[in-house]
């Protein structure tokens, strides 16, 4: 009994893109079968190990499905094909195939969805095709090679495929000496057809039970040849020409003398190229480096199968059109969902790019890659989708009947189905005219045109977008450039700016048609409309509504204020009337405001009492004069004066006859000469004169009269 060298470790989760598998028995021992996985950037330490006991005695048959994480194991004798999760290796039964017959050997086309097994069914055995799409077909036998393939029990790494070129290489054991080529281009999970097998010829004979692997990078077939005394030897065979092939030297593993299992393996990530070789009876996994020729060793028990299979989509896509294979043949229930045909019904063939020969690739016209013919989309499957007698490549609208092809901006999309019909940049959802080149949200707005270039929705007479337009146009803005200023916006008053558009004056802020005097204006008060200058006045009231300070307490305006207020003004209402104003004597109006308007010559006496108003040393009782105004005549004598003070009532008295000097005075001023024909009277109210006739005998005799009268002057004069 062969001991087991590693412990089994507990499942872990690994990531099958950087795990190579190997499968593992205890040959005779009845003992458990197990998988292992190693972590391609530490070979030769197992990183998860599970127990598989229900697979059977020698599982030696392993494959990968990148797509789904999938790894399916069979063992060499029976019919089985079980599955296992490439994360943690744990059972996964319900995706479990039950072949035809015993076999071995196994390989995969994950984004076709094909797994291909060898059937043992004697010394003839064949290769038989499965689906492994999760639709209803999953499980399903397709078709098997009816060309004979001699394996050796059928065992581990026997089958290979080239994803780059969809060829199967089985390579057989004794007594067959070649290497089977055969060709599984435009297969599917749904049509399979096997063609007929072509032999490669291999020199030496290939060592019985020896296994095959590609070399992906250097497309070289490595095909075991010998074993010797000293090790192994494995041949290179250059296949990068299909269908043709030539030596190009070999690789040795020393000290390997059986080999159960092969498998290539090239790590880009890492810069990984490797040889992976099992012997049961050594309990080993030889590792070439193909870089430095060196070789390590990973321990295990009784070794098998060796499996590698990283998802790689550049093998999702065998015709280049776009379409991953496993959309065009109506793949469903992929882990990845972008892998998933939403339209199963409806399929394309992933060997031809334009499977409807209408000048598109199919993954042009089924532009979002899902399957399914979706709005906006041409059939992939109808060289005419909108029945237009035009080839969809050919037609400028292929989803649109337009037979005359009308391309306004000339950019092979015809106008009914081009979203930029102008060819401006800007597609019709957000272009404004998609009939005018020069109208998009990009252009330059030309404002009070009445056209919106830019698309912005706003009037085109609303330059500074304030929601007036310019009153230029019909509106009410007075300066369309300025967003501050429209009808609506609130007034700095004393700025220069008409922010409201009010049209009046910005230093007027009372509206009362006058500017304010701080301003360079004349209005004293700006904040009350009832102030202004000319504004009606009320003397008095400490308020001064005309902005002229000065006549608030001088009503009439003649510069002097009201006495009553601290002035000097008798009569503040009459302008006449002030203590500048020249006095009109015995009017009753006391225009100088000096209190006298009956004492001319301010005696002290008035004038229906002075004997003279125009002489001060004439009145009552003064020298030369009698308490009635009789004049003295001069005597002589001595006797003293009378009383001559002023009576205090100066009341007019009732003799108001003339005094008897009339001779006029020295000042003439408001004195009516004497020589007008007017006759003088003086009384209460001043002097009243009264017109007479004029007679020469009149004359005359008031000549002789004003001569008498200046002779008694002259003689009191003289006393």
């Amino acid at each position: 009994m062969i001991l087991l060298l590693a412990l089994i470790l507990p499942a872990t989760a690994v990531d099958p893109d950087t795990t190579f598998y190997v499968a593992s028995d205890a040959l005779g021992s009845g003992a458990i079968d197990a998988l292992s996985g190693f972590d391609t950037t530490a070979p030769i330490t197992a990183s998860i190990q599970a127990d598989t006991a229900d697979v059977g005695a020698e599982t030696q048959a392993l494959v990968l499905d990148p797509v789904n994480a999938v790894l399916y194991a069979r063992a060499v004798e029976g019919p089985q094909i079980q599955a296992f999760d490439a994360s943690d290796l744990s059972r996964m039964s319900s995706l479990d195939i039950t072949a035809s017959g015993d076999g071995g050997a196994l390989e995969i086309d994950p984004f076709r969805r094909i797994l291909y097994a060898v059937e043992n069914l004697g010394p003839a055995s064949v290769i038989q095709a499965y689906s492994i799409d999760y639709g209803s077909s999953y499980g399903t036998a397709l078709d098997a090679t009816s060309a004979g393939v001699t394996f050796w029990n059928a065992s581990a790494n026997h089958l290979v495929r080239d994803p780059a070129t969809d060829l199967l290489y089985a390579a057989q054991g004794t007594p067959a000496t070649d290497v089977q080529l055969f060709d599984a281009s435009g297969q599917g999970f749904g049509a399979f057809t096997w063609a007929g097998a072509t032999a490669l010829a291999i020199s030496p004979a290939p060592d019985t039970g020896g296994g095959a692997a590609l070399d992906l990078g250097a497309m070289e077939l490595l095909v075991a040849t010998q074993t010797t005394a000293t090790g192994t030897d494995f041949g290179r065979l250059d296949v990068s020409t299909a269908g043709s092939w030539s030596s190009v030297g070999s690789y040795t593993i020393a000290d390997m003398h059986d080999i159960d299992g092969l498998h290539y393996l090239e790590d880009a990530s890492t810069g990984t190229d490797l040889l992976l070789a099992s012997e049961q009876g050594a309990n080993s996994v030889f590792i070439l480096d193909l870089l430095t020729g060196t070789t390590s060793v990973a321990t295990i028990a009784a070794p098998g199968a060796i499996e590698f299979y990283p998802l790689d989509e550049s093998e999702a896509d065998d015709d280049g059109d776009g379409l991953y294979d496993s959309v065009e043949l109506g793949a469903t229930g992929l882990a990845v969902s972008g892998y998933n045909d939403t339209d199963p019904t409806t399929t394309t063939d992933p060997d031809d790019d334009d499977s409807d020969d209408d000048g598109l690739l199919d993954g042009e016209e089924d532009a979002d890659l899902d399957g399914s013919l979706d709005e906006g989309e041409t059939d992939p499957t109808d060289d005419d989708t909108d029945d237009d007698t035009l080839l969809d490549g050919a037609d400028n609208c292929p989803t649109v009947s337009n037979i005359f092809q009308d391309d306004m901006d000339g950019d092979g999309v015809g106008d009914d189905c081009d979203d930029d019909v102008d060819g401006d940049g800007y597609e019709s959802d957000t272009d404004c005219d998609d009939n005018d080149a020069s109208i998009n949200p990009g252009a330059t707005e030309i404002w009070y045109d009445g056209v919106d270039q830019d698309c912005d929705g706003t009037p085109d007479y609303d330059q500074d977008l304030d929601g007036y337009e310019s009153d230029a146009y019909g509106g009410d803005d007075c300066d369309d450039t300025d967003e501050t200023i429209h009808p609506g916006a609130v007034d700095y008053w004393y700025d220069g700016v008409d922010s409201d558009c009010a049209g009046d004056s910005d230093y007027d802020m009372d509206g009362d048609s006058f500017d304010s005097a701080t301003y360079g204006g004349t209005d004293c008060d700006d904040a009350d409309a009832n102030t202004f200058p000319g504004a009606p006045d009320d003397p008095y009231d400490g308020v001064v509504n005309d902005c002229d300070a000065n006549d608030e307490y001088d009503a009439d305006g003649d510069g002097y204020q009201d006495a009553e207020y601290g002035g000097t003004d008798c009569d503040d209402s009459n302008s006449e009337v002030n203590p500048a104003a020249k006095e009109i004597w015995y009017n009753g109006v006391d225009e100088d405001c000096d209190g006298n308007d009956t004492d001319r010559d301010e005696d002290g006496w008035p004038v229906d009492e002075d004997c003279d108003d125009q002489d001060a040393s004439a009145y009552p009782g003064a020298e030369g004069w009698t308490k009635d105004c009789e004049p003295i005549e001069d005597t002589g004598d001595s006797a003293p004066p009378e009383d001559t003070a002023p009576p205090e009532d100066t009341s007019p008295p009732e003799d108001t006859s003339p005094p008897e000097d009339s001779s006029p005075p020295d000042d003439t001023d408001n004195v009516i000469p004497e020589d007008t024909g007017w006759t003088r009277y003086v009384g209460g109210g001043g002097c009243t004169c009264t017109a007479r006739p004029a007679s020469p005998g009149a004359i005359l005799g008031l000549a002789w009269l004003f001569g008498l009268a200046g002779l008694v002057t002259t003689r009191r004069r003289r006393r």
